[in-house]
Formats: structure tokens, C-alpha cells, sequence
């Protein structure tokens, strides 16, 4: 499209969505497909206002618990989603998920839980402040941790090497893995950005326990390094082909379903990886990152792909 000028689009739809939101929502509904014990908490922050009225709306209807932030005279954050069958784009208004910081919520609720998932990391500056403690103090209370980073529209990619250390788990696609360590790249004088396992070590150098990425189509790998002699494994996962409507939101349902089977399986990755992939595909088969359809799912377990 160009300026002064009108394009016809197929159709305008509107959806909740955010990380955290479709992260919990796809968590959830995974969970109660394969009757997984486990609860899923979101907790993060809306605006006095209809949108934030209708994320509330649909975190119920996942059966999600609800510890979201209502601030009045804050708008709830937005984002216009061009998508098509191969890719997508945004323009994003982040509203007070910009201004999130973590002491708006009862830290109770973070520190009662079995793990710690934080969501769309790069669009919620107001929480890098005190992040770090808040993840050191998770995992000394025995709480499992991850981070799925998001893509970083300020073009910084910064802050993430200091909290690799209190890290179990980074989830991220490969592009994004590449922004995260283009600085160290440049630092060793090195170009490595098409082998993905040098980029990985770099994170697992930093301190992060396991590197997962996820490849679309291809599917996913999780890496994760040796703490005694410092090789670094990785475990795979291949795709099912799908027929793709929109891929965005992919990521949180891997993330979501990825972390369900982590816990459920007290740490087996091939299970989790599974359960990552059969999620994301699900989800690229509906329009909107949060919509999660039980067929779709149904239909791809039944036609996951052997390694």
C-alpha cells in the first residue's frame, strides 16, 4: 500500500491477544486436552477500558486465573497484525504493559507458584528494574523459570545476558535468537548467525540452563549444556504439515503447551518439544494468537510427524 492511496484487505477481525495472554490461555487449554494437572495464572496489566474488559473476558473463558491489573487512566495496550499464509507484522501500541513494573502486583502470587514464565519480554520496560531479583528470588524459593523475549521494536536486543543466570528456560524464534546475540557477535568478530548452535552456547555461556527455537514449519529444537564438561545437546522436533491461516501467536502456543509438559514430565524435553509443536501448528490453523480450536489440535495429534 501506498500513501494517498486505499487497499482492499480480505477481512478485519479483532482479538484479545498479548504474550502473556496467549501464553496462559494456550497453556491452559493444552492442559485441559490432555487433562493435565496443572493450574495457569496470568498476571499482568489492562487498561480501565474495553479492550482490557475483553482480555479479562477471554482469560476466563480459558478458565485462566485472573490476576490482572486494571489501571485506571491507563489504556490497555494494542496492535495491528498484517498477516498471510508465510509471515506477519505489527504496529504495536504496548499502553501500560510499557509502564508495568513488577511491585504493582502481590508478589505472593508469583512466589506461590511451580514456575515463572515471563512473557513478551522486550515490550515490558517497566519490569527489566527489578526483574533480575525477582527471578534470583524464584529460584532460590525452588520455582522454575523461562523468558520468551519478543521481538525487540527499539532495536536494542539489550538486558537479556544478566538474566540468563536465573534462567531454566529461554523460548525464542530463530530470528530473534540472532538479534539477542548480535552484540557478543560482534564483540568475538565473528559472523556465526547461520549456525544456530554457536548462537545458542552464547546464551548458554551466559547462563541460560536450556535454549529452545523454534523454526516454524521445521518445527523446534531445545538445547541444553552439560553443567561438568560444557557440551551442548540438543533434542529435536518436527512439524506436521498444516494448511497455515495466521501464524501469529504461534510462538506463545508453543511456549504455553512446551512449558505444560516441562512440568507435567518433570523435565522431558522430547515430551515438552512435542507438546510445543503440536500446539503451534494448532494454532496457525485459526485466526488470532489466543484462539485455540479443539479440532485443530485433535487433528494434529493425530498426525504428528515422526523425527
Amino acid at each position: 500500500s501506498k500513501w494517498s492511496t486505499d487497499t482492499l484487505a480480505t477481512s478485519i477481525i479483532q482479538r484479545a491477544g498479548g504474550s502473556s495472554l496467549n501464553t496462559s490461555i494456550h497453556a491452559s487449554h493444552y492442559g485441559q486436552f490432555r487433562n493435565r494437572d496443572i493450574d495457569t495464572i496470568n498476571l499482568s496489566a489492562v487498561g480501565d477500558d474495553d479492550f482490557g474488559l475483553s482480555c479479562r473476558k477471554e482469560l476466563s473463558r480459558a478458565k485462566v486465573i485472573d490476576k490482572v491489573i486494571m489501571k485506571s487512566g491507563h489504556r490497555t495496550g494494542s496492535c495491528i497484525v498484517l498477516t498471510g499464509l508465510q509471515d506477519r507484522c505489527f504496529v504495536t501500541d504496548r499502553g501500560c504493559i510499557n509502564d508495568m513494573k513488577i511491585d504493582w502486583f502481590n508478589l505472593n502470587d508469583i512466589l506461590q507458584t511451580d514456575h515463572l514464565h515471563v512473557a513478551g519480554y522486550f515490550n515490558c520496560s517497566g519490569l527489566k528494574e527489578n526483574l533480575q531479583e525477582l527471578l534470583s528470588t524464584a529460584q532460590n524459593r525452588g520455582i522454575s523459570t523461562s523468558l520468551n523475549p519478543q521481538y525487540d521494536a527499539s532495536g536494542k536486543w539489550l538486558g537479556l545476558q544478566e538474566l540468563c543466570p536465573y534462567l531454566d528456560i529461554i523460548t525464542c524464534n530463530e530470528d530473534e535468537l540472532k538479534h539477542i546475540t548480535a552484540n557478543k557477535q560482534q564483540e568475538l568478530n565473528t559472523n556465526t548467525e547461520e549456525n544456530i548452535i554457536d548462537l545458542v552456547r552464547i546464551l548458554c555461556d551466559w547462563g541460560c540452563k536450556i535454549v529452545v527455537v523454534t523454526m516454524g514449519s521445521k518445527g523446534a529444537t531445545a538445547y541444553k549444556k552439560d553443567p561438568l564438561n560444557g557440551t551442548v545437546t540438543a533434542t529435536s522436533q518436527a512439524a506436521p504439515q498444516v494448511d497455515v491461516t495466521d501464524t501469529t501467536g504461534a510462538g506463545d502456543a508453543f511456549a504455553g503447551a512446551f512449558l505444560v509438559d516441562w512440568l507435567c514430565f518433570e523435565g522431558d524435553l522430547s515430551q515438552a518439544l512435542l507438546a510445543g509443536v503440536l500446539a503451534g501448528s494448532a494454532a496457525v490453523m485459526s485466526i488470532g494468537g489466543s484462539v485455540c480450536n479443539r479440532d485443530h489440535l485433535e487433528w494434529v495429534s493425530n498426525h504428528k510427524p515422526a523425527n
